[in-house]
């Protein structure tokens, strides 16, 4: 039901405390997205990703539809986000062998090897999700982008694959579908943000991702083009929130708002600090809310190093960190990860061009769903025809306007 001479697109980014949401459309001269929309509402129903009580999240689902229907709005392709413990990520490796030197790759041998790539063992309730990035090898030359129109007796392709529950998904796409959705796509949130939020260096030469959400936290490290590592963390800021609840004696709102507006991290100041909240001003010291949230930072400084000895001891991030999510706004925290892991960190948000993204929205809520609204280029450059929602839905002529994205 889209408008006519408009196609409508929706990124959702499911998260735990609050679903995000960006519309845009194509323009149908130059055939790029044009952001025209975001909207933020709170989550529920879910917990670290997951639909627990399905009828609170229907509710939810039906606010964004009532939404939609209000600004007369009608979507074409819908791409939903996800983040959650039920995510795993491996390397897996894909070969293909030919009869004669002269054998040149074509798009049939990439869809091949890819099937290849995605025969791993998986147990009966999950499923793959999507391949994140693909090295391509030619009788042994490594680290190949494009291998098409190359002559190769052997092709082999290295790629990381994020498998999924499917009992997970499939709740999802229920609810979505009975409220009328169609869903064309489905994706790794964090990954979609990574792609709006590194330059082609920073994935390059070696560079750590770490999306801070609420209950769950997605550390994802590129090098050579490549996703060479992703982790699900089951520890996000509500931990935080939670700790400071419990250490200061104070109800969560409070401790919340005072996690937001705290200054002072990482100082070794010996003074107060004052927060008003219902009409009564609360007086902590910085010294043990600092205690209290270095505490929990702590356990991601070790999340993070466990995971970067996995990749040996001469792996390095030339690129730092980039830190994304709703819980990198802690103030200072880019200087408490900068001094920790010895590293440059910094936060990056998406630069939204000719688009006055919604004032109760942060542009730093929105890297996800940005990165789901243009998922579709980064899948027809990694050569990934079938998993395009465009390619599902639109003819192929359409498909290659888009490389010129």
């Amino acid at each position: 039901m889209a408008k006519k001479n408009k196609i409508i697109l929706a990124a959702i980014d499911l998260g735990s405390y609050s679903i995000k949401i960006l519309l845009g459309q194509i323009d149908q001269q130059t055939h790029k997205v044009v952001p025209i929309t975001s909207l933020i509402i709170p989550s529920q129903g879910v917990r670290r990703g997951s639909v627990v009580e399905p009828f609170l999240f229907n509710q939810t689902i039906q606010k964004i539809l009532q939404y939609l229907k209000l600004k007369k709005i009608y979507i074409d392709n819908l791409v939903i986000g996800l983040n959650g413990d039920y995510l795993d990520g491996q390397l897996s490796l894909g070969i293909l062998r030919f009869n004669k030197m002269t054998h040149i790759i074509d798009i049939n041998d990439l869809h091949r090897i890819k099937n290849e790539v995605q025969k791993l063992k998986l147990s009966p309730n999950r499923h793959i999700l999507q391949s994140l990035s693909n090295s391509y090898s030619l009788d042994g030359q490594k680290n190949i982008l494009n291998p098409l129109g190359l002559n190769a007796l052997r092709l082999e392709m290295e790629s990381y694959v994020v498998s999924v529950s499917t009992p997970v998904v499939a709740q999802i796409e229920k609810i979505f579908n009975n409220n009328g959705f169609k869903i064309n796509n489905l994706s790794l949130s964090s990954f979609a943000a990574a792609q709006v939020l590194l330059s082609e260096e920073q994935k390059n030469f070696g560079t750590l991702v770490l999306d801070i959400g609420f209950q769950t936290s997605n550390l994802m490290i590129f090098a050579d083009n490549q996703v060479r590592l992703l982790k699900i963390f089951n520890i996000g800021s509500q931990h935080i929130t939670n700790d400071l609840a419990v250490g200061l004696k104070i109800d969560l709102n409070l401790a919340e708002k005072l996690k937001l507006q705290f200054n002072d991290l990482g100082k070794d100041i010996q003074r107060s600090v004052f927060l008003k909240a219902d009409d009564q001003t609360y007086k902590f010291k910085i010294e043990d809310i600092n205690m209290i949230i270095e505490a929990r930072l702590e356990d991601f400084i070790d999340l993070i190093k466990n995971s970067l000895r996995s990749l040996g001891p001469n792996f390095s991030l030339p690129g730092g960190i980039i830190l994304t999510g709703g819980g990198s706004k802690l103030t200072n925290l880019t200087d408490f990860f900068s001094l920790k892991m010895n590293l440059a960190c910094q936060i990056l948000r998406p630069n939204f061009q000719n688009f006055k993204v919604n004032t109760i929205i942060d542009k730093q809520d929105l890297s996800a769903v940005e990165g789901l609204l243009y998922l579709d280029k980064f899948y027809v450059n990694e050569f990934n025809y079938f998993d395009s929602i465009l390619n599902k839905n639109q003819p192929e002529n359409f498909i290659k306007k888009w490389l010129k994205f």
